[in-house]
């Protein structure tokens, strides 16, 4: 064979086993679109494109190294194919940001300190630290100035666009998107994991051979493995709605803690509303009905009643949560909780438990405040 036409057949035999190197491997198709692990309505990240056959789609996805997964619809759009997998929606010209809205949200704040728009500034109550923390606790936000950096979300090469998504990996289907059908690369890549670091070890593996996913957990990891819990859907932030004003309690932004940043006593529930979940004026009202009461935490999913002994008889529908610590002398940032300290009135304030209480928690959150401004 002469020469050229040997470096020709090795560059096609290069080629030929790169191509055979990069194909995934399926499982299914199962009828529906693909959805990630967060269930029917966990779209994938994906990048989506029309007019093509299921083959080539399948061969779309062969050549994406993060691909994992496709759906094709033989009959929409010309034949409707959609890759997914992590960065297929696109790319932020910044690489710090991965999402389009993260993208946009780039900047610098007059105060270098502060990362974002929605906290460049400050609250009235020191305990809120962004816009709408600041709302949740009716305080006045003074804003500083944020400089935006500029920064461009770049789209998939035509012919194909973008959906960006949080989840990138393929775990199920939703049935009700019908004609289309779902690939699926890696069917246990949303599975929990028994490893040993740094290395994966055989024998760690091994733990959870035969086991169904609810059996993967790390009471079945062997000793001296590493257990990673299976990968879960998105969480979105709920800030706390407005907060109720009332005379008799001093609201801050999260959930309540001790003066040494400890749980407190006292008993919670999600179901002892009129209506199931407490209102806000439901929680309160707890509180106020409870002579030992500190103050309450309330989002929109739980009531917390802080206070000694509350532990002891928490009553229907409300769950004993003991612990040492009874006052209320810090908060743990959680925007979706509102902590509202009970204030103490005349008869208590000569340092009755409830007095004691509030001058424990105005003196941290002063002494806080002294040492922010050093």
């Amino acid at each position: 064979m002469p020469h050229a036409a040997r470096v020709v057949f090795a560059a096609l035999m290069c080629h030929s086993l790169m191509a055979i190197s990069t194909a995934h491997t399926y499982s299914g198709p199962t009828d529906g679109a693909c959805r990630g692990p967060g269930g029917v309505d966990d779209k994938v990240n994906s990048k989506i494109v029309h007019e093509r056959n299921e083959s080539d789609c399948m061969q779309d996805c062969d050549e994406e190294d993060f691909c994992t997964g496709f759906a094709y619809h033989p009959d929409a759009n010309g034949g409707e194919c959609i890759v997914y997998g992590f960065s297929m929606s696109g790319s932020c010209s910044d690489s710090s940001a991965t999402t389009p809205d993260d993208c946009a949200a780039l900047g610098t704040c007059e105060d270098l300190t502060l990362l974002s728009e929605d906290e460049c500034g400050s609250c009235s109550e020191t305990s809120a630290t962004s816009t709408q923390s600041c709302a949740s606790v009716n305080g006045e936000w003074t804003a500083l100035t944020w400089t935006n950096a500029g920064a461009t979300w770049n789209d998939p090469e035509d012919p194909w666009f973008g959906e960006y998504q949080y989840s990138s990996i393929v775990v199920g289907v939703s049935s009700s998107a019908a004609g289309y059908q779902c690939w699926d690369v890696d069917a246990t890549d949303h599975h929990a994991t028994c490893t040993l670091d740094p290395d994966v070890n055989d024998l760690c593996a091994s733990s959870f051979n035969g086991l169904t996913e609810d059996e993967m957990i790390s009471d079945n990891c062997l000793s001296g493995c590493t257990f990673t819990a299976a990968v879960s859907g998105p969480s979105t932030v709920s800030y706390h709605a407005p907060s109720i004003e009332d005379d008799n309690y001093e609201v801050k932004s999260g959930a309540c803690r001790s003066p040494d940043g400890n749980k407190v006593n006292g008993k919670y529930s999600n179901t002892a509303g009129e209506n199931g979940k407490l209102t806000q004026a439901e929680c309160m009202q707890e509180c106020d009905s409870e002579p030992t009461c500190a103050g309450y935490a309330h989002s929109t999913s739980w009531c917390v009643v802080y206070g000694p002994e509350i532990d002891e008889t928490p009553g229907d529908d409300w769950t004993s949560d003991e612990h040492t610590d009874t006052t209320i002398g810090a908060m743990k940032v959680n925007v979706a909780y509102v902590c509202a300290v009970k204030l103490a009135d005349e008869a208590s304030s000569a340092g009755g438990p409830r007095g004691c209480s509030t001058a424990v928690f105005f003196f941290l959150m002063l002494a806080s405040a002294l040492v922010m401004t050093k």
